[in-house]
């Protein structure tokens, strides 16, 4: 990976999450939809899925790695590297009557897609 594809993931990380907190989700997921595609060559997005883990794992405040923020920066690096990326909200009934959220990618018709653990429990929000 170049230190642009680096600093592309790091620029990234520190403009989308703040976007996420001061707009509405479904504001920044209609702009990431618009993101415009790389010229040049892309990492591959395994290596753009660990850069922004990393990134986001070591970030402080709303910066912080959360299921919500990993798939919109890296939704939007993938699409910028050319693929067809979107993010999917479900939810589930907690354990204790609640009910829990997640986030995570639709890349190319593959769902989940580069993600660390299973969805399958959860109902996808339309």
């Amino acid at each position: 990976m170049t230190r642009r594809d680096k600093a592309e993931i790091v620029l990234a990380c520190a403009l989308l999450p703040p976007v996420l907190e001061f707009t509405s989700a479904a504001r920044t997921l209609r702009w990431m939809r618009r993101v415009p595609r790389r010229r040049s060559a892309s990492p591959a997005p395994e290596d753009l899925a660990r850069g922004v883990d990393r990134v986001l794992q070591a970030s402080p405040g709303f910066w912080h790695h959360t299921c919500l923020r990993r798939a919109v920066v890296l939704g939007a690096l993938l699409r910028r590297a050319g693929r067809e990326a979107d993010v999917v909200i479900g939810v589930r009934r907690a354990a204790a009557g609640g009910y829990e959220a997640h986030a995570w990618l639709r890349c190319d018709g593959v769902e989940p897609y580069l993600e660390p653990g299973p969805v399958t429990e959860f109902t996808e929000l339309r």
